[in-house]
């Protein structure tokens, strides 16, 4: 493996290490802020929208016990037109009901401000997901690129290989050895021939 291998895959390894290291970071990023503000604002809401929900169900069972309640007369009697009025649990029950009725209409509007929150804290979070994604592709070329660079490094240095191997077919011939282990052999051979041939006739060799 060349320097320039070496250093191409070093860089491939820091850019992996870089983007396993932000996306820790973005990670620890949501754990630490929490909640965003669309996100409280639909715990608010739905909070009030709850507290005004079990008011209305309190006014309308105050109500329901108010209609017990008998009904009482007022009137004016001995001269016309003659005056009357009653009041009791009816007229409680009714101030009751219309009493749910208001709590109710302003729950659905904490209920409908709470949906809209959530809608819109989920269309941030995707925001948020996405630009963290545009920046890991962003990354990931980077790191394709640093492994292409490995890739072209080491078929160049095949091609050359291959080359080199092309270049002595007459070689071969004149020092024989067994096709299966010319692979082998070829680091060592020429160190093994300049022992047994001799310097001057092993400096003779295509490759030395």
């Amino acid at each position: 493996m060349t320097i320039e291998e070496n250093e191409a895959q070093i860089h491939s390894l820091q850019y992996s290490q870089q983007m396993a290291k932000n996306r820790e970071n973005y990670y620890a990023g949501l754990v630490s802020t929490g909640l965003i503000d669309a996100e409280r604002n639909q715990l608010e809401h739905t909070e009030k929208a709850n507290k005004l929900r079990e008011w209305a169900q309190a006014a309308q069972a105050l109500g329901s016990v108010a209609a017990l309640i008998p009904q009482l007369g007022i009137g004016f009697v001995g001269f016309k037109p003659s005056v009357k009025a009653e009041f009791g649990g009816l007229q409680v029950y009714n101030m009751m009901q219309s009493a749910a009725q208001v709590l109710g209409f302003f729950a659905g509007r904490y209920e409908h401000k709470a949906q809209l929150d959530a809608i819109n804290a989920g269309h941030r979070r995707r925001e948020m997901e996405w630009q963290h994604q545009q920046q890991l592709a962003q990354q990931e070329q980077a790191h394709i690129q640093k492994q292409m660079l490995a890739a072209e490094i080491r078929l160049a240095m095949a091609k050359a290989e291959l080359h080199r191997h092309d270049c002595m077919p007459g070689w071969w011939d004149k020092y024989p050895i067994s096709i299966s282990n010319r692979i082998e052999w070829l680091p060592i051979w020429p160190k093994r021939q300049s022992v047994r041939l001799g310097t001057k006739q092993a400096s003779k060799m295509p490759f030395l």
